[in-house]
């Protein structure tokens, strides 16, 4: 207690905490029962910057982990920032200079605390076991100087916390984009009987988008400082559970579940849903669900008060992402979706859906699906994001004066969408649909389902519309009694490690000279049984850089 009032007396004598933030943050800590320190109070409260916070504990602590110290072959450049269970350091490979990682050490003054050595063992182990491309990537742990540490990749980019505070609100499609992308990530955490605890803005991070992504950035998920292993698990692991305190709210208070908030002590991945949806609500608001003078006010808003998700509509959120945020806003637990891969599969379905949208329509209220031929040629990334320190009223300004330029040769594009209009075969657009192992079977289905409609007229096997499946590495397994009804579907591996195993009664049916399947690799398909693809009919198969293995494919009158 001793260390944590210097810490408040050298942040009140440098001019960074003000006697009313004292004050509250006084307040705010008597009404929490004092469980925590009022450091810790006033640090969660967002009183004080990163840089502030740094400063102080700096002062006051000598790090015996500076800069020149080397850890498993990286050397400890400079400090980059705190965080409640450590400080982070950048590293640099002492044999490869331009390898950078992020290690994470414990502070001296919380090794002598068993519940933080707990703390930081349980969040080691849950990155471990979290090996997804939205999960900042775990390298190594160990000891140094009696401390423990982990090493982790360096995310290039910023925190949404930080660029909800330059940039402003974000978009429909940039939300749905952290939706999509954490709801795939947070399934594998759902699957290691992971349950993150903190989700919010802070605890995100925004690197750039990946080569050949449409995508606006690549979001990440960081910080497992409060992951729980549910009891299964635990066991599994020898985690102590008694780390989870009946009673004891922990969490951030503005993102905290109704269950976080009265202290339960068997919460499970449905809290992370809630969490996670009132990160997005912030983010498309600009501002949290609840506000409160203190954490205790809040705590209590998240348990008793009513949600009203319909602003959103207002500011033209689609109604699907709508009502995806209210289900996963459920105050009761088992009134929300029952897995994170339902969450996933209908926020890919937004995605898909927003991609046939006029992306300029956003900032004019709801939007509206724009014309057929429009939609085949719409890019899912076409509506820029606000330049990074540009005031978004300056931002919105310049759009407008490149709109009124862009009017100028608008009689001219209208003449060429006509004349393309009245010479191209009527169709519903190209899509690229990016799935992973666990919904590949319901985008196969909806896929096959929208292209049905040109199934029997041979004009449009080439012609058409198409439905490309991008399949990210990893193994999928085959429906059964497939048959493939479609003029324009493509399988395609977005990158090398893509298995696609067929069972027993697994086959993949073309018939008809309308039946087209492209498979582009590079692809393994290991298939039992007499056959894996029945080509008949004057149907088509094209393989290209794919490997079959196992039961043949079968073709007769197609190719």
């Amino acid at each position: 207690m001793a260390d944590t009032q210097r810490y408040v007396n050298l942040a009140c004598q440098q001019g960074y905490l003000s006697q009313a933030s004292l004050k509250r943050a006084r307040g705010q800590w008597r009404d929490e029962g004092e469980k925590r320190s009022l450091w810790a109070v006033i640090k969660s409260a967002d009183m004080l910057t990163d840089k502030q916070i740094q400063d102080v504990e700096s002062a006051l602590e000598v790090d015996p982990s500076g800069p020149g110290t080397v850890i498993e072959g990286y050397r400890i450049v400079e400090r980059l920032g705190s965080g409640g269970m450590g400080d982070v350091y950048l590293g640099q490979s002492q044999s490869n200079p331009s390898e950078q990682v992020a290690i994470k050490i414990l502070p001296k003054r919380l090794c002598a605390d068993p519940e933080h050595l707990k703390r930081f063992v349980l969040e080691t182990r849950a990155l471990s076991r979290m090996n997804d491309e939205h999960v900042t990537r775990y390298i190594s742990a160990g000891e140094v100087d009696a401390r423990p540490y982990l090493i982790m990749e360096l995310v290039r980019g910023v925190s949404l916390k930080e660029h909800l505070q330059q940039a402003g609100a974000l978009t429909s499609r940039e939300s749905m984009a952290i939706l999509a992308q954490l709801s795939g990530a947070l399934i594998k955490a759902e699957d290691a009987r992971v349950v993150h605890r903190d989700i919010k803005p802070a605890n995100i991070l925004l690197s750039p988008a990946r080569p050949g992504y449409n995508e606006p950035f690549c979001a990440k998920i960081c910080d497992f400082g409060l992951v729980k292993f549910l009891q299964d698990r635990a066991q599994d692991l020898g985690v102590d559970e008694a780390l989870t305190v009946s009673g004891i709210a922990l969490g951030t208070p503005h993102y905290m579940s109704p269950e976080q908030a009265t202290g339960e002590r068997e919460i499970d991945y449905r809290s992370d849903m809630y969490s996670l949806a009132a990160t997005v609500y912030h983010a498309m608001m600009g501002r949290t669900l609840f506000s409160g003078k203190t954490s205790a006010v809040i705590m209590y808003k998240q348990v008793t008060a009513s949600i009203d998700v319909e602003p959103l509509r207002q500011r033209g959120c689609p109604d699907g992402l709508v009502d995806l945020l209210r289900d996963m806003l459920r105050k009761e637990r088992h009134e929300r979706p029952d897995s994170w891969r339902d969450i996933y599969t209908r926020a890919i379905s937004l995605v898909d859906e927003l991609a046939g949208q006029d992306p300029e329509l956003e900032s004019a209220g709801r939007q509206q699906p724009v014309s057929r031929r429009r939609a085949s040629s719409a890019v899912f990334n076409a509506g820029p994001s606000p330049v990074q320190g540009m005031p978004r009223g300056i931002f919105r300004s310049r759009r407008r004066t490149v709109w009124a330029m862009q009017l100028l040769s608008f009689s001219v594009i209208l003449l060429a969408v006509t004349i393309f209009w009245l010479l191209s075969p009527p169709g519903d657009g190209s899509r690229v649909i990016r799935v992973a192992p666990e919904t590949f079977a319901s985008s196969l289905q909806r896929a096959t389902q929208e292209l049905a409609a040109y199934a029997d007229d041979p004009a449009y096997a080439d012609l058409g519309s198409t439905r490309t499946l991008l399949l990210q590495p990893g193994r999928y397994q085959l429906p059964s009694g497939l048959s493939l009804r479609s003029s324009g579907l493509v399988l395609q591996a977005a990158a090398a490690g893509v298995e696609i195993e067929a069972g027993d009664q697994s086959l993949i049916d073309l018939k008809g000279s309308a039946h087209v399947l492209r498979m582009k690799g590079p692809m393994l398909i290991r298939g039992r049984g007499d056959a894996l693809v029945r080509v008949t009919d004057g149907a088509r198969l094209y393989l290209q850089d794919v490997v079959v293995r196992g039961a043949p494919l079968e073709v007769v009158g197609g190719s």
